[in-house]
């Protein structure tokens, strides 16, 4: 145990002095209640050559000192003294903080009266506290106010040049499909092209590959704007996992303008899913699409379908392609957003799949994540 000064123990030494009719005269309580606070620990003896209002105590000592004293072993006239010796006391320690001022009554007496004066700033201080904590109150206040006001704004501008890019991109990506089918169509009829077998089958195999464009083009701008219907409802049913993707998978085998590999790994083989059809559909179609389009030369890409011990069902669709940097890997699910790749896009988009896909998991209670390195490629995981 640390010895450390106690007040007790040198109030409880120096009532061990005293002679056994003033100890009497101490009710044994307060005795009591004197030793039970001592510390055993810390040493303290009276210096004898000394009087008692010279030894060197504790402020606590002297205050407990003068209350026994006071209250149990003093007559009327020393109770008197003790307590103008408490008061001068309690000046002393004022006197330390304030300042004093005497003026004399009479230059021809003694007599004279004090002022004391405590500081002025401890004065203004205590006066204006709750002010002063208010004004600071506030001003942190207006200051996170302003900083989420510019923040807003900013958040604001950025959302909407990104509508006005969507806007102006998808207005000329939707008169490229409809001129081009115009044109193909035209010339079928306007010279003599369908009686050529070849010819025809050419350009009716335009229109066709530019009306699927199109839709393809409507079904994004509907897709953006699911989100604000209240009336949204799912339509869920069980789904098999091994009769869903193979049609899927062919379906953008046929459409891709280059090489696809695509592996499908499902465990079990009879895994099902509840959820809407279209839409979960739409959600595969996204990934698989993206993982093609952002593939190099040739598409190798790998799907896996596995059920988790939580009962949901993970999906993962894997590519080598180029792959989504580090520091922009949080906004690829923000609407409007494609990553920057300087002032070129080798890939037509709007920043409009993904977002779509988290919109459309999270409706079913799911959740969906990214991993993925530069240039090495991206895997994109689905739970439901």
């Amino acid at each position: 145990m640390t010895k450390y000064k106690n007040a007790y123990t040198e109030v409880y030494a120096i009532l061990e002095q005293l002679d056994e009719e003033e100890y009497n005269q101490i009710p044994s309580e307060v005795i009591t209640a004197i030793r039970e606070n001592r510390n055993t620990e810390y040493e303290f003896e009276l210096d004898e050559e000394l009087e008692l209002k010279e030894q060197e105590l504790l402020p606590e000592t002297k205050a407990i000192l003068f209350n026994i004293f006071r209250d149990y072993l003093s007559t009327p006239e020393q109770k008197e003294k003790i307590i103008k010796m408490q008061a001068e006391e309690r000046l002393k320690n004022e006197q330390k903080k304030a300042k004093q001022y005497n003026y004399a009554f009479d230059i021809h007496s003694n007599q004279s009266y004090r002022l004391t004066i405590e500081p002025i700033y401890k004065i203004v201080l205590r006066q204006m506290s709750g002010i002063l904590t208010t004004s600071f109150v506030i001003l942190i206040i207006l200051g996170f106010s302003f900083w989420f006001l510019i923040r807003t704004i900013l958040r604001q501008k950025t959302l909407e040049e990104m509508k006005s890019d969507f806007t102006n991109n998808i207005t000329h990506e939707l008169k490229t499909p409809i001129a081009v089918a115009y044109a193909a169509n035209d010339a079928l009829l306007n010279f003599n092209l369908a009686e050529d077998k070849q010819q025809r089958d050419k350009y009716l195999g335009i229109c066709q590959e530019q009306l699927q464009r199109l839709s393809g083009l409507v079904e994004q701008i509907l897709s953006m704007s699911m989100e604000r219907r209240k009336t949204f409802r799912l339509h869920p049913e069980t789904l098999s996992l091994h009769d869903l993707f193979p049609t899927l998978i062919e379906q953008h085998k046929l459409k891709a303008g280059k090489p696809v590999e695509i592996n499908l790994d499902i465990a079990p083989e009879d895994l099902t899913i509840i959820a809407d059809r279209t839409h979960f559909s739409n959600i595969l179609s996204n990934l698989i699409d993206n993982a093609i389009k952002y593939s190099p030369d040739k598409a190798d890409i790998m799907i896996c379908c596995r059920k988790k011990e939580t009962e949901q069902v993970e999906i993962s669709v894997t590519d080598h392609g180029i792959g989504i940097p580090t520091d922009k890997q949080p906004h690829i699910f923000d609407k409007f957003y494609r990553v920057p790749t300087g002032n070129i896009h080798n890939t037509k988009g709007y920043g409009l799949g993904l977002f779509y896909v988290k919109t459309m998991v999270e409706k079913h209670g799911g959740m969906v994540t990214v991993r993925s390195e530069a240039g090495k490629g991206s895997t994109f995981t689905i739970r439901i």
